[in-house]
């Protein structure tokens, strides 16, 4: 039989990380290998390697390794017990390093994809759900609405991803209900992982005197869309660069409810350069909201153009697919880990998930001479988990020539690219709880129907059982 070596999906053909990367994060944090069947990292691995395969359970991750250690001439145990005792000994901290290291490893093979001269991270939240039990319950609480025994916890999930490739940086959990546990909060939690140099992009929600400045002072630049109670209209202006585009002086406002803690409050610098930015979007199916778009950053230097700023915040719009990526495709909707301990852990073995096959699309872009991101995520995902197998077992020249033909079928899965794209919130399937199309697409998109406050009302009336005066099941 050929030596085999334990690889879970590839590696190290696959991607840039492998044991070498994981061993030197664990003695960065005092943790030396031991002679045991679950190191950490194969530990790792499989976990990667469960939820690349769709979720699997844990059953599936010790059959991986027993067929793996069968190969070898060994047996293991069917009990999932080692290997769940091996995940608990994974420290949080370790698994955070390698989705860093991996996020800049694959941001540098890439620089050609940049849009400036800089790196830029793309920042959003979304909403995910957690196990009822009650640890969980005691840390990230539950409406007051729901009843004891009704509903399920959720979270609050932060993502720094990349612009060029999707790769996460850094993804950060908290609660969704409670003082401090805002979106703004799980940011400054976030500005450890940022480096000078770095370029941060994100919506009007986190646009922020007090957080621009801060970012500025440790060289991280900002773009973001500027804040509606924003007054900058008698400003003067210190510098002109182009039309619509200046350099104004702002002046630090006045403590709020929302203030920054007192030690972060002293560093904030009374006056500070900001860019302020204007630029109308030439799609004529967008909403008039949105045709008007209006930036503030700073990125003062005049060899950053209004057309970049524009570039950079039009790609913002990639973190809402990488998030629908993380939920959908990867199973990091709901969290599946018991205790509070464990949810930081998956949530970050889902982001190294992430990042695992942002770098294996890149190696197929590279191939195919086109960027990362016209790879589809879902299928270089099902590309791994079906190649796993037969690359653990095969020695080194079938792994490399099978890896080299699993590059090229990945490299045929392209996505659609459609600037501007603009569609009716509304479904044709009757059975959906959204809206029903009462119209053709082309037409609805025109007339610009089921939008805004219509929505709700269209629902309403298209469901026979929600008349006024007549109860659901009634007749």
């Amino acid at each position: 039989m050929p030596q085999v070596e334990f690889t879970a999906f590839g590696n190290p053909y696959s991607v840039p990380f492998g044991f070498e990367q994981i061993q030197r994060a664990c003695r960065r944090h005092g943790i030396h290998k031991r002679d045991r069947v679950f190191t950490h990292e194969k530990t790792v691995w499989l976990w990667l390697a469960q939820i690349i395969a769709g979720g699997q359970s844990c059953s599936d991750a010790v059959a991986r390794m027993s067929l793996y250690q069968r190969a070898r001439g060994r047996a293991i145990s069917a009990s999932t017990g080692a290997y769940c005792q091996a995940r608990k000994r994974i420290k949080s901290q370790v698994i955070r390093d390698l989705v860093r290291e991996t996020a800049r490893a694959l941001e540098r093979e890439c620089d050609e994809h940049w849009i400036i001269d800089r790196p830029a991270w793309a920042v959003d939240g979304t909403g995910i759900v957690l196990q009822d039990t009650e640890a969980i319950r005691e840390q990230f609480p539950k409406t007051k609405q729901l009843a004891d025994g009704t509903g399920m916890p959720q979270a609050r999930v932060l993502f720094v991803n990349s612009i060029a490739t999707g790769a996460i940086l850094t993804a950060e959990i908290g609660a969704s209900l409670g003082k401090g546990t805002g979106e703004n909060s799980l940011l400054r939690e976030t500005w450890t992982s940022l480096r000078p140099e770095d370029v941060l992009v994100g919506d009007r929600l986190y646009q922020g005197y007090e957080s621009m400045t801060l970012l500025a002072l440790q060289q991280v630049a900002t773009v973001f869309r500027r804040n509606k109670q924003l007054r900058t209209a008698g400003t003067p202006t210190k510098q002109r660069i182009a039309r619509n585009d200046r350099i104004v002086e702002m002046l630090r406002g006045f403590r709020t409810r929302r203030a920054l803690p007192d030690n972060m409050r002293q560093l904030v610098p009374w006056k500070h350069d900001m860019r302020l930015s204007r630029y109308v979007v030439d799609v004529c199916n967008s909403r008039e909201e949105d045709k008007d778009v209006r930036l503030v950053s700073t990125l003062t230097s005049p060899r950053y153009t209004l057309s970049d700023l524009a570039t950079l915040y039009e790609a913002r719009w990639n973190v809402e697919l990488d998030i629908r990526s993380f939920k959908h495709d990867l199973g990091g909707a709901m969290l599946k880990c018991k205790t509070p301990e464990m949810l930081e852990k998956e949530l970050l073995m889902l982001a190294l998930a992430n990042n695992v096959v942002r770098c294996l699309a890149a190696m197929a872009a590279r191939r195919a001479n086109c960027a990362a991101r016209e790879i589809s995520f879902r299928e270089t995902m099902r590309y791994m988990d079906r190649y796993s197998s037969k690359l653990d077992l095969s020695d080194s020249v079938e792994q490399g020539r099978l890896f080299h033909h699993m590059l090229d079928q990945i490299s045929e899965h392209r996505v659609g690219d459609r600037p501007g794209r603009y569609e009716p919130r509304a479904w044709k399937y009757r059975g959906s709880p959204k809206p029903y199309m009462q119209t053709p697409r082309h037409e609805a998109r025109a007339r610009k129907l089921y939008q805004g406050d219509d929505k709700g009302k269209k629902h309403r009336s298209q469901n026979p059982k929600r008349r006024r005066g007549q109860k659901p099941g009634t007749h």
